[in-house]
């Protein structure tokens, strides 16, 4: 499980996009793990635009708790922008 916040002077620099980047690709390329889930509350709208931008797709609503549920799995990673981010890194 992974839970993130950021302290208000630090938003609108992508530090988190990094992060979430960063940690996926540690999960993806260098563990095998063959999908990464994120569970965000569903009025959090900035934390849906974060996974939305980093290559997650919105799997599932759940209406009862109200949390959207987002996947990325490796297939999804290997023909996204991401990777080639990653890539221009090492």
């Amino acid at each position: 499980i992974i839970s993130y916040a950021l302290n208000a002077d630090f938003e609108g620099r992508g530090l988190m996009s990094e992060a979430l980047r960063r940690m996926c690709a540690v999960f993806l390329d260098d563990w095998g793990v063959n999908s990464v889930r994120a569970s965000v509350l569903a009025g959090n709208k900035r934390s849906i635009a974060l996974l939305e931008r980093n290559g997650f797709s919105r799997q599932r609503h759940e209406h009862e708790t109200v949390v959207e549920t987002f996947v990325m799995a490796r297939s999804l990673l290997s023909d996204n922008k991401v990777t080639q981010h990653l890539q221009g890194l090492q």
